[in-house]
């Protein structure tokens, strides 16, 4: 009688430690406290969260799908993660602060909600499935020592983020549409992008980038933004026709070609301390914009001939003469082609830079300036404003003094 409940007590202690396949134990969240878990159950209809004590090579086989989340955080011994039958992930797959993680090995894995790998700065090998994940809403790479993203075949993503990943110098992927926001910076220099394939995309946002190739996009529907990007030399985008939001250069200092020979339409225009561009003249077709236009570097030719709806204001500043193309825009401003505040100025010594020497605003409206104009004007206003300073001064500590 004693040896059979001693038997029955061992089998529930050890039924206990296994995540059996019934329905009751897959339907509730399981917390991984080792790092060779049994999972006896196909689909795990919850979240499987892995303790933070884990240490060494977690390996996650029995499930093939999880329809919550797999949340590996602040791991700080762990050293691997794989799993060879894990393969679709209905929620995150997330990865943080896994400071000695240096593989992550899912074999099987081809579907995912969000991909979320942070704060990763030994990790070096990234295997998703045979062909790679090839679905997946929102993917963030941030902080990681990889240097080949090939795993990441997906055609379709809301959001695409890879950002801070020192060894990461070319990403080739066979995106054709991006809904939300695709934002690359700051990673490996000369970090070269080819998406060849990719037609639509909403914001795309680059930094510490040599080239972007997108032989096939089409359509822009907020933001393409260019912000300090110092080895890239040209951009062209072919195909795009419209462009919802902004046209962004700033700070590109090799670059010495862009080109949109079908652009018809923009909300703005930037083109701003890109010091190697000799000419603006890439925008033939471009017709109407809806806020404004900011044109500031070294050029010696700017021509947008198309030009016929300018909403808000327009800003023309160079380091050289430019008076032969300033009588465009006076005119366009005369002519109501320009809605806003114009202004063109040859010979702006600060033309790259924002501020001192001509306000960079484009949204008020005003009379256009003088096309010979080479900031003497703004200077003397500076000068009256600083004296006009100095007087209200003066007068505020007299006011204080009758008080005292």
């Amino acid at each position: 009688m004693h040896s059979s409940k001693l038997f029955s007590a061992i089998l529930a202690a050890g039924a206990a430690s296994v995540v059996s396949a019934a329905s009751s134990a897959c339907s509730k969240d399981i917390k991984v406290t080792t790092p060779n878990p049994v999972i006896s159950c196909d689909t795990v209809d919850a979240n499987i969260i892995v303790d933070e004590s884990v240490a060494g090579d977690l390996i996650l086989n029995g499930p093939k799908t999880i329809t919550g989340d797999l949340i590996i955080n602040n791991a700080t011994q762990l050293i691997s993660v794989q799993s060879i039958t894990i393969a679709s992930i209905g929620g995150n797959f997330e990865l943080n602060g896994l400071e000695l993680l240096s593989s992550v090995n899912m074999q099987a894995l081809k579907t995912l909600n969000k991909l979320n790998m942070v704060k990763l700065p030994q990790l070096n090998t990234l295997v998703f499935g045979t062909s790679g994940v090839t679905k997946a809403n929102d993917i963030q790479v941030t902080d990681t020592f990889l240097s080949d993203l090939s795993g990441l075949n997906i055609n379709s993503v809301d959001s695409l983020t890879i950002t801070n990943n020192n060894k990461l110098t070319a990403f080739n992927s066979d995106l054709v549409n991006i809904t939300t926001l695709l934002s690359v910076t700051s990673n490996g220099n000369n970090m070269e992008i080819n998406m060849t394939k990719l037609q639509s995309a909403a914001e795309i946002q680059l930094s510490n980038v040599k080239s972007f190739v997108v032989p096939s996009l089409k359509t822009i529907t907020q933001s393409l933004k260019f912000d300090t990007n110092p080895s890239l030399t040209t951009f062209s985008a072919k195909n795009v026709t419209s462009i919802g939001d902004s046209v962004t250069f700033i700070n590109n200092n090799k670059l010495t070609n862009v080109s949109f020979p079908l652009l018809t339409s923009v909300g703005d225009l930037t083109v701003q301390n890109n010091t190697a561009l000799d000419a603006v003249e890439g925008f033939p077709k471009l017709q109407t914009v809806a806020g404004g236009v900011i044109l500031r570097g070294n050029f010696d030719t700017v021509e947008l001939p198309a030009l016929k709806d300018v909403k808000g204001g327009c800003t023309v500043f160079s380091t050289t003469d430019i008076s032969a193309f300033c009588g465009f825009f006076d005119d366009a401003k005369k002519s109501k082609i320009i809605q806003g505040q114009e202004s063109c100025k040859s010979n702006v010594k600060a033309a790259n830079e924002g501020g001192s020497d001509g306000d960079s605003s484009t949204s008020s409206g005003g009379k256009g300036s003088s096309s010979n104009n080479s900031g003497n004007g703004t200077d003397n206003a500076v000068a009256a404003l600083n004296v006009n300073n100095v007087l209200l001064g003066v007068s505020v500590l007299a006011g204080m003094a009758q008080l005292w």
